[in-house]
């Protein structure tokens, strides 16, 4: 099994399966659950897999607040994500890494 290119923006060639996917940092702190919440209040709970990546195929309402919970507590996004691909900025050399230390 390989690691689906860890890292980079899962839409590129996931665009009508997943509304949520992207990796965590297997270098960084562990992650046990990324957590999305949409407009209309769903929350998508994920565990990344043995490689750092996680999805849902459920297609939730932007705008989305999106939190990641770990040994060290919570972390949550400071302001709104527009979609749910979110390597599309947190990736090496992406736009983001705008996480709070809640």
């Amino acid at each position: 099994m390989n690691i689906q290119r860890h890292g980079t923006d899962c839409a590129c060639c996931h665009t009508d399966e997943f509304g949520v996917a992207g990796s965590v940092d297997l270098t960084g702190p562990a992650v046990y659950e990324v957590r999305v919440t949409a407009r209309d209040g769903a929350e998508l709970v994920m565990t990344p897999n043995e490689y750092g990546n996680f999805f849902r195929h459920y297609q939730p309402a932007p705008p989305l607040r999106a939190r990641v919970i770990g040994p060290n507590g919570t972390r949550e996004m400071i302001g709104d994500a527009p979609n749910g691909s979110c390597n599309s900025c947190h990736q090496s050399g992406g736009s983001a890494s705008i996480l709070s230390g809640r």
